[in-house]
């Protein structure tokens, strides 16, 4: 028995001790390849710049992971949301990113440095990637899509967004970790919302990345939009971040709650000029919920519903009308669109209801199997990539699989049902916290049945990342035996 326990505690010291050199060595390698594919992608003297950009990358790899996974996660998140930009010179970032992170995290885990949290919820979301994985590799009657092939979907609805759960449930499970994340959070959301007003009032010489004006990149190239390339997924990032702004906002123990509240202005506007109906209908849905539960932080949400019935009331025609750059909300081409891909993937899970057609299958599913919604022109939406998101899980992986996807999202409600119980009513790891991920998950799911949201890595990141420092916040709560309230910042730490 001690010799086991002497092995076991050698294993760990020698872990301990390899970490730095593996995470550098990774560090290195991440910062070696960006400069190589950016200086051979781009003839511009500031190709070279790409050095000092990748070997800062590779020092906040290292540190990051080394001293705080926080920080890598947080630093992965803003990555991710350029992962369409890195993509065009050929380099996924975002993918080498997160290698260098779980690599991080699970050796910080393998040498006991760090403690990893599996229940339920992981258990589902294990069995869901594996789901996943073996409808990847089965035989199925049509090809892959080549734009989001399987592999890119099981890294970004999947295994990017889980993982990070895990990871934030087992270390981002204090006050200063939620302020980093709520403040990362918030910054994008300023982000996308200063580069949609620049598209929009001509200011194009300030949008960065500058592929953002390329109307060949991504779709809704007319609408405004974020890096990533998509007005519906930048206005789920920018409500996601308004619930993050008015939050720390309302927070009276924080010092700069009045940069949260300076940095929420600009982000309704922002959701406003993407010109996509699930975003506005989602913010309204979630501002009305706010008013009714957010105690505390309920002022901020009544002002915005007064701007925004008075804004209707004053632009009452156009509202009404096909004009959806001047706010109309009746044009029908993308509704007929909508009711045909339900049409087609109702049809299509009807035909093979326990298998599915196979991961990234639907786009030929909806070319060769096209379905029409009663009247509605047969050819709206025709070939198109699903927009339903559960209904494209249930069409491609099989029933079994929706049902262990909702079963995640039911586990992780539950787990942050029992929060809202042991939470105080104030502080910032309190009940309101337990608010904004329902108000999160909430506008999320509701823009999941309308668009594809299993291609946004960094939105379903994002959320469970929020979900995870929730679960974890009563993890440590219940393990210390103490109110989640004693286990906040001790006296004198400043809350930033």
């Amino acid at each position: 028995m001690a010799t086991t326990t002497a092995h076991a505690r050698l294993s760990g010291e020698l872990l301990r001790a390899l970490m730095p050199a593996a995470l550098l060595g990774i560090g290195a390698v991440v910062a070696m390849v960006v400069l190589v594919r950016v200086s051979s992608a781009s003839s511009s003297p500031l190709a070279s710049g790409g050095a000092v950009l990748a070997l800062g990358l590779g020092a906040a790899i290292f540190w990051g992971l080394l001293r705080n996974t926080t920080a890598g996660v947080l630093v992965w998140l803003v990555v991710a949301l350029f992962a369409e930009t890195y993509a065009q010179i050929g380099i996924p970032l975002d993918r080498l990113l997160f290698l260098a992170l779980f690599g991080g995290w699970l050796l910080a885990v393998m040498s006991r440095e760090r403690r990893a949290r599996l229940g339920l919820i992981e258990g589902l979301m294990l069995l869901y990637v594996a789901l996943m994985a073996l409808s990847a590799f089965a035989g199925h009657q049509y090809d892959a899509a080549v734009v989001f092939p399987p592999d890119a979907l099981l890294a970004t609805s999947a295994v990017f967004p889980f993982a990070l759960f895990v990871i934030a449930r087992s270390t981002m499970n204090q006050e200063r970790h939620m302020r980093a994340f709520l403040w990362v959070v918030i910054g994008i959301g300023f982000y996308l919302a200063m580069i949609n007003i620049f598209q929009e009032v001509g200011l194009n010489a300030l949008v960065y990345p500058q592929n953002i004006l390329d109307p060949s990149l991504g779709v809704n190239p007319e609408r405004a939009r974020g890096p990533l390339l998509n007005s519906a997924a930048d206005g789920v990032v920018l409500v996601i971040a308004f619930v993050a702004a008015l939050y720390m906002a309302s927070r009276d123990e924080l010092r700069w709650r009045r940069l949260a509240l300076i940095a929420a202005i600009p982000m309704p506007i922002g959701i406003f000029l993407t010109e996509t109906r699930a975003v506005w209908l989602a913010a309204g849905i979630a501002v009305i919920v706010a008013i009714m539960f957010a105690r505390g932080f309920r002022v901020w949400y009544v002002a915005i519903a007064l701007v925004g019935v008075a804004f209707i009331g004053a632009n009452w025609q156009q509202f009404l009308s096909s004009d959806r750059s001047s706010g109309g909300v009746t044009s029908s081409s993308e509704i007929e669109s909508r009711l045909n891909d339900i049409a087609t993937l109702n049809a299509a899970i009807a035909d093979k209801p326990l298998t599915g057609w196979g991961i990234s299958r639907y786009p030929e599913v909806n070319t060769h199997r096209h379905e029409a919604w009663g009247d509605v022109r047969w050819d709206a939406g025709f070939g198109f990539i699903a927009h339903n998101t559960p209904l494209v899980v249930a069409a491609e992986i099989g029933l079994v699989a929706l049902g262990v996807w909702l079963a995640i999202l039911i586990a992780i409600i539950v787990a942050t049902g029992r929060a809202w119980r042991q939470l105080p009513r104030s502080g910032l790891a309190s009940r309101g916290f337990i608010l904004t991920v329902w108000l999160v998950m909430m506008i999320w799911f509701l823009n999941s049945l309308v668009i594809d949201m299993r291609v946004f890595g960094v939105i379903n990141a994002m959320v469970f990342t929020w979900a995870g420092i929730a679960v974890g916040l009563v993890d440590r709560a219940e393990e210390a035996a103490a109110p989640i309230e004693d286990l906040a910042e001790p006296p004198g730490v400043s809350a930033p």
